[in-house]
């Protein structure tokens, strides 16, 4: 994934972050399906939000990466 390579590092970012997955619509829902919160009919997109303490955690147990969750700040 490129996920990670989207993650902020720093500790006082406070944002969105935009990814494109590509694949297809049924894989999409088999690994989001429970983080899903909106579609976007005009432009055929849909939005996961991750929030709060455990984000990193979720997505990280989500992609199946555990380096996904370690966040170092200087």
């Amino acid at each position: 994934y490129h996920i990670k390579e989207r993650l902020k590092q720093h500790s006082k970012y406070i944002g969105n972050i935009y990814i494109i997955v590509n694949c297809t619509e049924s894989q999409f829902f088999c690994v989001f399906k429970e983080h899903i919160h909106n579609y976007y009919l005009k432009t055929e997109n849909y939005k996961c939000i991750f929030k709060g303490v455990n984000s990193y955690s979720t997505l990280s147990y989500i992609l199946g990466d555990d380096n996904c969750e370690a966040k170092y700040f200087l």
